[in-house]
């Protein structure tokens, strides 16, 4: 079995492209505009399950998927403002327990 190792910036903007159909799409559907970032999360070692299995009862994080490299966990959160996005990730995300550090990616249209 042949494994492709794609780039980080590869990767990007495949995600990048898939998030922006499906916010097409539900835009178009819904009539609602929403804002999308990625999270990418830290976690103290062996607390990466307990950070994942919590994320998932966040409201906002529509995904969230476990990662190798620098970061652990990577979760997709969907906003309808900023405040609302500062709520979620200060209030929320980086309040779990087992959480190190957080760096967020907003999702533009270009």
């Amino acid at each position: 079995m042949v494994h492709s190792m794609l780039s980080l910036r590869t990767i990007a903007r495949r995600v990048f492209v898939i998030g922006e159909v499906i916010n097409r799409k539900y835009r178009g559907v819904f009539g609602v505009v929403m804002s999308t970032a990625f999270v990418l999360i830290k976690t103290a070692p062996q607390r990466e399950l307990d950070v994942y299995l919590t994320l998932l009862n966040l409201d906002a994080v529509t995904e969230t998927h476990v990662s190798y490299g620098e970061y652990d966990l990577v979760a997709r959160i969907d906003f309808d403002d900023e405040r609302e996005m500062a709520k979620t990730l200060i209030g929320q995300m980086r309040s779990i327990d087992g959480v190190i550090r957080t760096e967020t990616l907003i999702a533009v249209e270009v």
